[in-house]
């Protein structure tokens, strides 16, 4: 099976990353079917790092193998089990069974404003799902464990030549569901008041990121942005995960 992950560099010895992540299936190497796909997401990529350029890491994965011997959690589509499982690892509140593969659908920017909607509360689970079964989404798989990287292996890399695709129309809707939650963490665990919250947020790099549509920032989960605006705060810089995005 020939898998793709795009990335700022050549990625010939994939690795797990060892800290938790809010990411649509938790911690793990994230990988497509796409080679469009994987491509879009190498120059996101190299937008954030700023550094690097935009580069299509193709692999072949042991799918056969994967089948006998992991644990493999598959998603058929953007159903109601997909929703609550990605809602649940981006809040990084999931404590179900652990898989050493998941496999379904990634959200496309078309889909992504209603995720995070739902994720901020201002949209049900009802709604969301309406949504989500007329839309056309694109596959990921994400290996969680060291057996399930083994079957990977590296068969090349060549530079992504396709500029980011543009959301269509303004994401300042998307922000503002967004930042509300990464305020009241500011609030909850640094003891600041909204307004001290508030411009810590507004004046950080992340918020300037947040902005930029290229970075693809804002379809992360407000956890996780959170995480990363903690991270700036006190080392000065921001760890991007690893992640497919459609």
């Amino acid at each position: 099976m020939i898998l793709f992950h795009g990335s700022n560099i050549e990625v010939a010895d994939p690795r797990l990353l060892g800290q938790t992540r809010g990411l649509d299936f938790g911690a793990g190497f994230y990988l497509t079917t796409s080679g469009e796909q994987a491509e879009r997401f190498s120059h996101i990529v190299a937008n954030r790092q700023k550094k690097g350029i935009a580069m299509v890491n193709v692999y072949e994965f042991d799918m056969e193998a994967a089948e006998k011997t992991l644990s493999i959690r598959r998603f058929l589509g953007a159903d109601a089990e997909w929703l609550e499982f990605i809602t649940d690892n981006r809040l990084k509140t999931y404590s179900g069974e652990t898989y050493d593969v998941v496999i379904g659908a990634v959200a496309n920017d078309t889909v992504m404003p209603t995720i995070q909607a739902y994720l901020g509360g201002f949209l049900t689970k009802e709604a969301a799902l309406v949504t989500l079964k007329t839309s056309r989404l694109v596959d990921q798989l994400c290996l969680k464990t060291d057996k399930a990287l083994s079957l990977l292996r590296f068969v090349r890399a060549y530079s992504g030549n396709k500029g980011v695709i543009r959301m269509h129309g303004s994401i300042s809707p998307v922000i503002a569901m967004i930042t509300p939650g990464i305020i009241q963490l500011l609030m909850e665990n640094r003891s600041l008041t909204i307004e001290e919250a508030s411009d810590v947020l507004y004046n950080s790099e992340l918020y300037k990121a947040l902005e930029d549509e290229g970075t693809k920032v804002w379809r992360l989960s407000y956890p996780l942005l959170y995480d990363l605006l903690v991270e700036e705060l006190e080392t000065g810089r921001m760890t991007y995960p690893e992640e497919q995005i459609g």
